[in-house]
């Protein structure tokens, strides 16, 4: 597997272990489906690492932040009944959606006594200090911060707290407070900053073997991930978090940046019961995963139109195998080949996806030529690399379908075609 660094332009080859971070979500709400987007392209990357190495997957849930603390202030409900709904709800779609269990799914509130411990090495080693019951990264005393983005200092200001801090431009990374849940620390009863939790779940599943793979939304870059690989980079004295950087880009509805505060979104339950879990997928597949999509009607339509021809195709093809005498079951197979090829060069999700419409215009076309058993085979292995799946029930009706054929039952033939592939 090939994938392009975002910061230093360079491909990067991954052999044996494989380690990925990709940051989760904040569970104050339920999950739209610009949230979805980077947990289904690291979900392919995973599945197609997968086939040959070991990967070592960890995505956070963030329940303990202050957008939680507002919404269930907002709802008059504890924090711990709305993260707990938002989190079944996210369980929920990583099912529907076919995404692989990471091998970690670490909750920030089950960890708050390992952040502590970090919290206060980075005090002892000089890289934090404790101002009126806060804590505070000092970023004067890290000389590598920010090395591979563009900082903002100003907006970094913006986003922390003005009083008590050494430096203006200096993080939060205990926050004190007794608005919503807290915990005692050496320093007040409060919580850890944002851009704690990934640091300290890389600390607490890799240590200092760092990251080979690190990701999530564009709108990640900074300030939180510039923060994160600071306090990693500063606990253990060494330059690098992870090998390579994956950003994912944003999705946008008719233009528009998607936005729960501003009302503009789409809940991924709702889009899926509409328009079917696949749809999504594909629809995030059709671009590459560094690029913004634009999520129009037409899009949609597009996304539907391509997978009904898929499965029109198979049905077709299908129904006519099964019409034959003496045709063979269908088995599971591997991935094509070269198919597998054209995931593994930078995860480029078009091509493969160009590559199993070629497939699919080959049992349009050949008729005879060609072993079709073995091609729709190839495809739905193909498919499901991608995380999409059909219902297909090829096996279990082939001979019903073969007596329908013979007693020229077209009803029930027309019937079975539709039940054959879903």
């Amino acid at each position: 597997m090939n994938l392009l660094d975002f910061y230093t332009k360079k491909e990067i080859n991954f052999k044996g272990n494989v380690k990925i971070y990709l940051c989760g979500p904040t569970v104050y709400d339920e999950p739209h489906i610009g949230n979805m987007r980077p947990i289904i392209i690291f979900d392919v990357l995973n599945k197609v690492l997968s086939l040959k190495q070991n990967v070592e997957f960890i995505h956070n849930i963030t329940d303990v932040d202050d957008k939680i603390i507002n919404r269930s202030l907002e709802l008059n409900i504890p924090e711990i009944t709305l993260t707990n709904k938002n989190f079944e709800i996210y369980l929920d779609l990583l099912e529907k959606l076919n995404i692989k269990k990471p091998t970690y799914l670490p909750k920030v509130s089950e960890h708050i006594e390992g952040m502590i411990e970090f919290i206060n090495d980075l005090i002892e080693k000089d890289y934090a200090y404790e101002s009126n019951g806060s804590v505070y990264f000092s970023i004067k005393k890290f000389k590598n911060y920010g090395k591979l983005g563009e900082i903002n200092i100003g907006e970094l200001i913006k986003k922390s707290f003005l009083n008590d801090k050494e430096h203006g431009e200096d993080f939060v990374i205990w926050k004190k407070t007794n608005i919503g849940i807290n915990w005692n620390s050496p320093w007040s009863k409060g919580r850890p900053g944002w851009h704690t939790e990934c640091s300290y779940f890389i600390k607490k599943f890799f240590g200092d073997k760092k990251l080979d793979i690190h990701g999530g939304g564009i709108d990640l870059k900074f300030p939180h991930h510039i923060n994160e690989m600071a306090q990693y980079e500063a606990y253990y004295n060494f330059s690098e978090t992870s090998k390579s950087w994956i950003y994912v880009g944003q999705l946008n509805i008719n233009s528009k940046k998607m936005s729960k505060s501003e009302g503009n979104f789409i809940k991924a339950t709702d889009f899926i019961n509409e328009y079917g879990a696949n749809t999504l997928r594909i629809i995030n597949l059709l671009t590459s995963y560094s690029k913004p999509i634009n999520l129009t009607e037409e899009v949609i339509n597009n996304a539907k139109n391509l997978l009904n021809k898929v499965k029109n195709t198979l049905r077709k093809t299908l129904i006519n195998l099964a019409k034959e005498k003496n045709r063979r079951k269908l088995s599971n197979v591997k991935p094509t080949k070269k198919f597998v090829d054209i995931l593994s060069n930078n995860l480029e999700t078009p091509n493969a996806i160009t590559f199993i419409l070629n497939q699919i215009k080959i049992l349009n076309i050949d008729k005879n030529k060609v072993n079709k058993e073995k091609i729709v085979e190839e495809i739905i292995a193909n498919f499901s690399l991608l995380g999409i799946k059909f219902n297909i029930l090829y096996n279990e009706l082939k001979n019903e379908i073969r007596e329908s054929s013979l007693k020229k039952d077209y009803n029930k033939l027309d019937e079975l075609r539709e039940r054959l592939v879903n």
